[in-house]
């Protein structure tokens, strides 16, 4: 039997010290394409393949090649008990968008050419014109006299830059000036006997090898196409890329206006349950707000309409939630309906563009990465969910890189790393149940009992989470007891709870206590302290004697401004068996309808201790009207079953495109013209002028009343 392997390639440069001297390194890592999303995840799963301080990262990619090239490996199928042969092939590379362009012999994202999949091209004042800003929606020359200027224009006009062959043309560039520097009183060497010593330098530096061996190894792998099989990476691209700088841009408004208080109460009182977002810290956020990493944007993707739907223009506003409905189209981990999926992407990702011309037109010249998203629907149908190819996992096994550098001499680091992993992946095939093959017993053999069984027996070691929670359980709150130990709260009698209140039953000889925590279906679990405060926002009809009671009611159309489903909850409550619960949602106040403008003070919490210091937080009006949040990344499948048909899918935010295309044409001329004749206004903005929203928008804001 034989089966086909295909492996994720990530190549990055790391440091090898945990301290901030940098210490460079270039590091290979591989993943199994054929597992789940699930595990994908999971640093376990992740390969150390080879590393080095000195080799460049093409003569890495070139060893990663020989290694997996035309190679089979003999392994056991402990499924089937049989002998099969694994043929490993490199499916894609994944890495960040530097690395990718030095992968494909590409100049990089400054260039004319900025794009590594498509022919798009232009200079700065093409792509700032109609047809251009619409089209965004060589070692032969080394041996020739001006050899430099020529391989710098070939590079502008081409985009084609080999770092494979780059040291071969640099010393034959240098040479070809030092035998055609004319000296006084001597006589230039002629042109022809230049041309003989610089082509037997260059059979010198091909050290035997053919012209093949000296360009970038990837170019000609078989089964591969560089250019097609380097993915957007959605780390860089979207979290790090589009999401930060409107980022950036939002808050030079809302610091402009004077409404980065208001901004920092209102992310204080966002309600977290059902986000899975423990990085919405309004007081980090706020204080380092030019320093933020990813999982700071990932969590304000998923909330920032409900923070600036009065406080920014309206463009910006359609900007940020366009932008979760892409974040959460990205970041799905399984698609059903494929076509439709691709055709709801592909919508938004246009939107989106569209939208980002109205707000700053210049930035989609500037930031290539805007223009990399076009190229995502096709990554995604051909590679599948855009999880796969993010880097994340990898960027968090660097981690583990650097502690194998750690106890290293760094005089052979590369070797050091590398014995260190290659012992470590053997502990972790035999603990895990893997055979190998015993040339003194003549068979495939594996861990005994009590290796196999050493993870179970110590839970301690936590390799990987092999338990899963069963739907239903649960934990009791626990207290100090008088030893110290912890011990279950008190018991509650049935009619002290909020369930008796509903049911009116009686439930003689059952011991209650208080609940800290259930496991419901999506095996995860939901805090609480009172179970059937949380049935409100999980279910829209439930039994109750016999009976389908009404918990809350959708509006007929979505919510004008920030696009979301509406709904009224009402007074009706029922009580269910915990592992009838399907997951949680996140909901938010209708603050905008509501005019929920007064606040109030909370303590401080500082390591689970309330302290004196408080905060300001939005006092929500009674009223019963909330948002269903589906910019939330959790659950998303869940949420889109349970909304209503006709609220499933949003307006474009941009309807006249080719206007829109125009007008930002024209502005960028206007701008252009400006700043030639000296007349462009001077903003204290930290970043390029171009690449600001228009202020002339601000007038749509509306007059909102501080807090």
């Amino acid at each position: 039997m034989v089966h086909m392997v295909p492996l994720l390639v990530f190549m990055d440069d790391v440091s090898g010290n945990i301290s901030k001297q940098w210490n460079k390194c270039h590091a290979i890592y591989m993943s199994n394409a054929s597992l789940p999303c699930e595990m994908l995840e999971k640093e376990f799963f992740v390969r150390f393949v080879t590393s080095s301080p000195h080799a460049t990262p093409m003569e890495l990619m070139r060893a990663m090649k020989e290694s997996i090239w035309y190679i089979g490996i003999i392994a056991w199928d402990c499924k089937y008990n049989k002998e099969v042969l694994l043929i490993p092939y490199a499916l894609f590379l994944n890495e960040d968008n530097p690395m990718q362009a030095d992968e494909c012999s590409h100049t990089g994202l400054n260039c004319n050419y900025f794009c590594r999949t498509c022919d798009i091209s232009g200079t700065k004042e093409y792509k700032a014109s109609g047809d251009g800003y619409n089209s965004l929606f060589m070692f032969e020359t080394a041996l020739k006299s001006g050899a430099s200027e020529k391989i710098k224009n070939s590079v502008s006009s081409t985009g084609v830059c080999d770092s494979a062959s780059g040291s071969i043309l640099s010393a034959l560039v240098d040479l070809g000036k030092k035998l055609r520097k004319h000296v006084a009183g001597t006589q230039a060497m002629p042109e022809a006997e230049v041309t003989v010593v610089l082509e037997k330098e260059f059979i010198e530096h091909l050290q035997g090898d053919k012209l093949d061996g000296a360009i970038n190894p990837l170019l000609g792998m078989e089964g591969l196409d560089i250019h097609m099989d380097t993915p957007t990476e959605i780390l860089h691209t979207i979290l790090l890329g589009i999401v930060k700088y409107f980022w950036g841009q939002t808050v030079f408004l809302l610091d402009k206006a004077k409404f980065m208080d208001i901004f920092q109460v209102r992310l204080e009182s966002i309600d977290k349950d059902g986000l899975n977002a423990p990085c919405l810290n309004a007081d980090y956020i706020c204080h380092y707000k030019g320093s933020l990493i990813r999982k700071h944007f990932k969590s304000l993707a998923q909330v920032m309409p409900f923070l600036i739907y009065d406080l920014t223009p309206l463009t910006v506003l359609n900007a940020w939630t366009v932008i979760g409905e892409l974040v959460v189209l990205i970041w799905h981990t399984n698609i059903v309906n494929t076509e439709p999926y691709l055709a709801k992407s592909s919508q938004t990702i246009q939107d989106f563009l569209n939208i980002t011309a109205q707000c700053a037109p210049s930035i989609i010249i500037s930031k290539p990465k805007f223009h990399f998203l076009v190229h995502l629907p096709v990554y995604i149908w051909h590679f599948g969910p855009a999880v796969i190819f993010s880097t994340e996992q990898y960027k968090s096994f660097n981690h583990v890189f650097c502690l194998s550098c750690v106890y290293s001499n760094h005089q052979a680091l590369s070797r050091d790393s590398c014995r260190v992993f290659a012992h470590q992946d053997i502990v972790k095939h035999i603990v895990t149940g893997g055979y190998w093959y015993d040339n003194n017993a003549l068979k495939w053999v594996c861990g005994g009992a009590q290796v196999l069984g050493y993870l179970d027996e110590h839970p301690d070691v936590k390799i990987f989470n092999c338990n899963t929670p069963i739907p239903g359980s649960g934990k009791a709150q626990t207290s100090l007891g008088a030893k110290g130990k912890l011990a279950r709260s008190d018991t509650v009698a049935w009619k002290e709870t909020h369930c008796w209140r509903i049911l009116k039953t009686m439930q003689p000889s059952v011991v209650y206590y208080r609940g800290k925590s259930v496991v419901i279906q999506e095996t995860c679990h939901l805090y609480t302290t009172i179970e059937t405060e949380i049935e409100t926002e999980i279910q829209l009809l439930a039994n109750h004697k016999g009976e389908k009671r009404i918990l809350f009611s959708f509006a007929d159309t979505l919510h004008a401004s920030v696009h979301l489903p509406c709904l009224k909850l009402t007074d009706n409550e029922v009580v269910t068996m915990a592992a009838n619960i399907i997951c949680v949602i996140n909901l938010q106040h209708n603050c905008i309808d509501s005019q929920c403008t007064d606040t109030l003070l909370q303590p401080v919490r500082q390591e689970r201790l309330e302290t004196s210091h408080m905060k300001r937080i939005i006092q929500h009006k009674a009223t019963p009207h909330y948002f269903i949040n589906t910019y939330s990344i959790h659950n998303y499948n869940h949420i889109h079953l349970a909304i209503p048909k006709m609220l499933r899918e949003s307006l474009l935010r941009v309807t006249n495109v080719a206007e829109v295309q125009e007008m930002a044409v024209q502005q960028m001329k206007q701008k252009k013209a400006l700043k030639k004749s000296g007349d462009a206004p001077q903003l204290d903005d930290p970043m390029d002028y171009d690449a600001q929203i228009p202020l002339h928008h601000q007038k749509s804001r509306k007059q909102v009343l501080p807090y």
